[in-house]
């Protein structure tokens, strides 16, 4: 499976009191920076005014996030992968430049409303453990456009998620999915759907509207035979409407 992320260029945020300008960096920039892996080497080069924009915690064994961490605000990355962690304190709303956020392997009893408040977060890994839906204030994550959701129960398609205008990338894996709904396909930005591993018997007519969509991952649902198709390039969805067009 592969998944493309795009981060586009951001605009640069000046400090009017002279000190040096945080800015949002593009993907290309941020993967050049350095990886920190833990939040001590991270502070310690931090309070020496050199600005921290990844950090690593992954298998660290947080039940909670290090309250050091909400300091750095130049962090535009923060992995924190298998980790204990139950929920996400309010104080992250501080990160305000944070970009990317990493929680696969976590154990939220509830989902985390607090990430709501990271507006300009463009890439979310966050696996469900089951949740049944997401809170309305997903919708806030206006700049949002590579978004992975696995191992959800969802009862129906969260709708909040066509709010996403950004969106570029989606992933919803294992998420007990029966439908897709028309809204879907509006989303002006979409490039690549992952579906795998749902209950979908049908795809609609209105995926003809999804006109950036490039790649189509339908693999392990309940689609007719036609209709079931893997890994569909963007001529390959095309022929995927024909398809359907022709059963109506």
């Amino acid at each position: 499976m592969r998944y493309i992320l795009i981060l586009s260029t951001f605009i640069i945020l000046t400090n009017i009191n002279g000190q040096d300008s945080i800015r949002l960096l593009t993907f290309q920039e941020l993967q050049r920076q350095k990886i920190y892996a833990t939040v001590e080497s991270a502070l310690s080069d931090y309070n020496d005014g050199i600005p921290i924009y990844r950090l690593n915690l992954a298998s660290k064994g947080f039940r909670k996030l290090p309250e050091e961490i909400f300091s750095i605000k130049t962090l535009q990355e923060l992995q924190l992968p298998w980790n204990e962690l139950t929920e996400i304190s309010s104080e992250i709303e501080k990160l305000e430049y944070l970009q990317s956020l990493n929680l696969v392997w976590n154990f939220f009893p509830k989902f985390p409303t607090e990430i709501c408040a990271l507006s300009n977060l463009r890439f979310l890994n966050l696996p469900g453990k089951g949740k049944k839906e997401l809170p309305n204030c997903f919708s806030e994550l206006k700049n949002l456009n590579h978004l992975i959701l696995t191992d959800y129960n969802f009862k129906e398609f969260p709708l909040v998620l066509t709010q996403l205008e950004s969106l570029e990338v989606l992933v919803l894996s294992d998420c007990n999915i029966s439908y897709l709904p028309d809204e879907l396909f509006r989303l002006a930005n979409l490039k690549e759907l992952i579906l795998t591993n749902n209950r979908i018997k049908q795809i609609p007519i209105s995926i003809e509207n999804a006109t950036s969509l490039e790649y189509l991952d339908l693999r392990q649902n309940r689609l007719p035979r036609k209709q079931n198709r893997d890994y569909l390039s963007k001529t390959e969805i095309q022929g995927l409407i024909s398809i359907i067009k022709s059963n109506e």
